[in-house]
């Protein structure tokens, strides 16, 4: 919970809350920050497997957020990730999900690692690319996003 504080100011960024679904509120609050670390928290308990988060620490403060869900184990999971702006444009992301994704690859035996950005997040796109994944096509109106029902881009990494 000592890292509250730092998620919450962090993801209060409409440039942030834009690229994610619904789920992710905006503004983001210190609330909404306690009670995800608490689900975190629930899940790692539980030690379910269909869903994990990790926080990017950088100076000793929690900046982002990088997790995957939907994992099935010997088979594929979906990545998502979040970085706070004041972190964009510096590579940083892509050397993240890089190690990321052979973390995952490794610890789950996955042959497939999938993810989805909306049509005007080239960045993450770009991001996606620079870790080896490939396009392969548009789910259209695929997502509630702020309201809409908009595309996912979906990228995907196969072993």
């Amino acid at each position: 919970m000592s890292d509250a504080d730092s998620i919450a100011r962090h993801a209060n960024d409409w440039q942030i809350a834009k690229n994610l679904t619904d789920s992710f509120p905006y503004p983001y609050h210190l609330k909404d920050a306690t009670k995800y670390i608490s689900l975190c928290q629930k899940k790692y308990r539980s030690k379910k497997t269909e869903h994990i988060s990790y926080g990017i620490e950088i100076d000793g403060q929690i900046v982002g957020i990088i997790g995957c869900h939907n994992i099935a184990k010997g088979h594929k999971a979906s990545i998502g990730y979040w970085i706070g702006k004041q972190f964009w444009g510096k590579g940083l992301m892509t050397e993240i999900a890089k190690a990321f994704m052979n973390y995952i690859i490794k610890k789950y035996d996955l042959v497939r690692v999938e993810a989805y950005a909306y049509s005007w997040n080239k960045a993450s796109m770009r991001v996606m690319e620079k870790c080896g994944m490939k396009f392969e096509g548009i789910k259209r109106k695929n997502t509630r996003s702020r309201g809409k029902i908009i595309d996912d881009y979906h990228w995907a990494k196969v072993k």
